[in-house]
């Protein structure tokens, strides 16, 4: 059990790590949108 809730922990951590990353790559995206404009 404890070896599948630290598995759980890990793919969330992964995946808000992912999350967070896509979220950056769009916001510089609109910044240089702002900027090219």
């Amino acid at each position: 059990l404890l070896y599948l809730v630290i598995h759980l922990m890990c793919t969330l951590l992964d995946f808000s790590i992912l999350i967070k990353h896509l979220v950056s790559m769009m916001w510089v995206k609109k910044e240089l949108n702002q900027k090219v404009i």
